[in-house]
């Protein structure tokens, strides 16, 4: 029994669909509009309606699709209005005005009475809207819903006038007054804003507006000001948490401080990509996973600059060429066979002190002396000195990261004297050890 229950309260369902389905494929908007103005202009005015009933019907059903739902509404309340149905055109035109607020006849197009009948359907709607948005702003105003007001107030008033409208701005205004105080001018700013929409005439409201809007355009400059004195002094942690900091913030003006600051990270990118590539035609190239965790170290965020880091390649590796030798004039066949010439000494290793002992001259780093460290601090900079006794810097440890880029800067500016084995130059690989210190 429950079974056979179950199958017959299914049937309505499936025939619904069936028929959306055969409705879909069947009517087709354009040609039965067309069909349906012919209808109209030979004053058959119901088989008119009646083709249009369906198509109707089913754009009800299929949101998105607002320009052929209207024309095929208007065609419709035309069809009543020559049945003289007003009740039923009007209605249609009051749906017309629900999808469109703002739509209007032609008053060059549209007989008198089809003009009298849809504005006054316009202007039922709009009661409509308005009496349901007073209601909204009551309800959230005795509630005091926040939230719910400045919604309310993003979206367009069309001219509504509600008695509670002045509740919503003073409540607004309050809380605005508060979020001033605590100096959460963001906030501040979003609610009086939101409370002028509701009273355009609230005098206070508009003066702490201003106010806050002030404060704020004082704090995005702040935040800017910081942000550039610590990514100048290569804080980069510090500058990175100030980005984030200016990207949370709900001030205007921010986006014209945060393009400031993404353009000073690609410029910085750009530089380094540079002297990497340098580095790896000389062949003083630090390694490649060094390099790429200081560009991470440097980005609050890799988006700010993906297109730039993918670009960066580790430097390729040095590849021999063989010599290849000529076969006698006489052979039938010729042939080449490979001989690698020897391979080049490697570098040698050198304790810090020897190294130390072959200093010719040195740079100190660039650090303003607020900067330096109070308390000595003592770095492990790991250099490789070639056989002209030029410097590349691979790796610098033990130090805040903002004294490294100057600390490498200053070192690869060092000169030593060559190391000599059996009358030929040689690099060599060491660590200086440097501190720093006021």
């Amino acid at each position: 029994m429950f079974r056979k229950i179950v199958i017959v309260a299914l049937v309505p369902i499936v025939v619904a669909t069936a028929f959306l389905q055969r409705a879909s494929a069947q009517y087709d908007v354009e040609s039965t509009l067309t069909r349906a103005q012919s209808l109209y202009y030979e004053a058959r005015f119901k088989e008119s309606v009646e083709l249009l009933l369906p198509i109707d019907e089913l754009l009800r059903q299929q949101p998105g699709h607002a320009s052929e739902n209207i024309r095929v509404k208007l065609q419709l309340a035309l069809g009543y209005i020559g049945q003289n149905q007003t009740t039923q055109a009007k209605a249609v035109f009051q749906e017309v005005c629900a999808l469109d607020a703002a739509y209007s006849l032609d008053s060059s197009q549209f007989a008198p009475k089809v003009l009298s009948l849809f504005n006054d359907a316009k202007a039922e709607q709009k009661k409509v809207r308005c009496d349901a948005r007073c209601a909204e702003i009551d309800t959230y105003s005795k509630s005091a819903n926040v939230q719910g007001l400045l919604r309310l107030a993003g979206e367009p008033a069309e001219g509504c006038t509600c008695e509670a409208a002045a509740g919503a701005a003073e409540l607004l205004y309050m809380q605005g007054v508060e979020a001033y105080k605590r100096e959460d001018f963001a906030q501040a700013v979003e609610k009086l804003r939101a409370a002028l929409k509701f009273r355009p005439q609230h005098d206070l409201a508009l003066q702490y507006a201003e106010l806050a809007e002030s404060k704020a355009k004082f704090v995005v400059e702040q935040k800017l000001l910081d942000w550039r004195k610590n990514f100048e002094a290569q804080e980069f942690p510090r500058a990175a948490s100030l980005y984030r900091q200016m990207e949370s913030v709900n001030f205007e003006g921010k986006t014209a401080a945060l393009e400031q600051m993404r353009a000073e990270y690609r410029k910085a990118v750009s530089s380094r990509l540079e002297s990497w590539n340098q580095g790896c035609s000389s062949g003083s190239s630090m390694s490649a996973d060094t390099f790429h965790q200081q560009l991470k170290d440097l980005l609050p965020s890799e988006t700010i600059a993906a297109d730039l880091v993918a670009k960066f390649s580790p430097c390729e590796p040095e590849v021999t060429v063989p010599v290849v030798r000529s076969v006698a004039p006489a052979a039938s066949i010729a042939a080449a066979a490979p001989t690698n010439t020897p391979a080049a000494p490697r570098c040698l290793e050198m304790q810090p002190q020897q190294a130390m002992a072959r200093i010719k001259s040195q740079v100190s780093p660039n650090i303003p002396f607020d900067r330096m460290p109070a308390a000595p601090v003592s770095l492990h900079v790991k250099v490789r000195i070639d056989e002209n006794g030029n410097v590349s810097v691979t790796n610098i440890a033990g130090g805040p990261l903002y004294l490294n880029e100057p600390m490498r800067a200053a070192v690869e500016r060092w000169k030593f004297q060559p190391a000599v084995v059996q009358d030929q130059r040689r690099c060599v690989e060491t660590e200086l050890p440097v501190v720093l210190k006021r």
